[in-house]
């Protein structure tokens, strides 16, 4: 095997990890391939990070040493970054890539695991759906660390060893507690939004992580039904994400929605399966089927003063509360 030219080679030019519609097109993880069937791939690479971190925490105490989820969506956006340069068609081994991501993101991390441990899990998630299973003894747990270290090798050239990723989650917990200061189960549910965006979909070679924060905000306040606030005749989001935009923020929306109505199994799901009886279901959202389309966030004034409302659900049918939040767009307001 060739060892492929790694993206930082280019006169030590930082890389471009942000990518238009255009140029997505163009990438070599097209190769060979459609834009769904590349979404796929990326997807289950993304699960087999998330499943062997899961793996790997089994019986540790929590906050003694876990792969935490940070962790766990820096291994995912170091892999989505990868794929932006090599071809799956060329490293179709994604999910020994998958493991080379997690292996390095739980060092910077600093939540490392043992090599051995990671081949040991890489090794029998892999094989576990195998009609005539493998044997895991010595030979393939020394050929198992070989490959993981020479694809962690690769992993490092191909980011230009830039182990610092900004992600969404700081940024939603921040803003989520200017927003609507107790609310934890709020806060929660856009921090699971944040992790299934960039487990689920190509966002994060696609906006930066302010953008993604605008949109985890404004989903988990839409289907609790809060009102966000803003300040001074300016959108909430341009605090957030100057770039924003009320066009794009529905768009992303409307494109989020469609992919969470397909995954049956997410992080927000389940947190919100777990929140039924919480503050944050306006109408027992956990019962209801995928979400609709965001309501409209408006700002009630009275006497110059902002006053943000958070509205109750009367008692009404899941289909009425569904088809009352899908003919409502965002109204535009000025920016700044």
């Amino acid at each position: 095997m060739t060892e492929p030219v790694p993206s930082s080679s280019k006169l030590g030019k930082k890389p471009k990890w942000y990518f238009a519609d255009d140029e997505l097109a163009r990438l070599p993880s097209r190769m060979s391939m459609d834009s769904a069937a590349e979404l796929k791939y990326r997807r289950e690479a993304a699960e087999f990070i998330q499943e062997m971190a899961e793996r790997l925490n089994h019986n540790i105490p929590q906050h003694r040493g876990q792969i935490n989820q940070n962790c766990i969506c820096i291994a995912m956006i170091h892999m989505h970054r990868f794929f932006t340069v090599h071809a799956f068609a060329f490293f179709n081994m994604y999910k020994e890539v998958a493991a080379a991501c997690l292996f390095l993101a739980s060092k910077s991390e600093e939540c490392p695991r043992k090599l051995e441990h990671v081949v040991e899990v890489w090794f029998r998630l892999k094989f576990r759906k195998a009609e005539v299973q493998p044997p895991f003894n010595e030979a393939a747990r020394k050929n198992g660390a070989q490959l993981l270290v020479y694809l962690e090798g690769i992993l490092l050239q191909t980011i230009g060893f830039e182990l610092h990723v900004d992600l969404p989650h700081p940024i939603i917990i921040i803003n989520m507690k200017k927003f609507k200061q107790e609310s934890q189960k709020l806060t929660e549910c856009a921090y699971w939004f944040a992790t299934d965006i960039i487990q689920l979909t190509n966002w994060c070679i696609r906006f930066n992580e302010r953008t993604i924060a605008c949109v985890c905000i404004y989903l988990a306040c839409s289907w609790a039904d809060y009102e966000i606030p803003q300040t001074d005749d300016c959108p909430w989001f341009n605090s957030i994400d100057p770039d924003m935009t009320v066009e794009l923020l529905n768009k992303l929306t409307d494109e989020f929605t469609r992919v969470y109505k397909e995954c049956k199994d997410c992080h927000a799901r389940r947190f919100i399966q777990k929140s039924k009886n919480g503050p944050i279901m306006a109408k027992s959202i956990a019962q209801l089927p995928p979400p609709p389309s965001p309501p409209v966030l408006q700002i009630k004034k009275e006497n110059g003063i902002n006053n943000t409302t958070t509205t109750t659900h009367k008692s009404q049918s899941s289909t009425a509360a569904t088809t009352t939040t899908k003919n409502h767009p965002i109204k535009s307001s000025p920016i700044c």
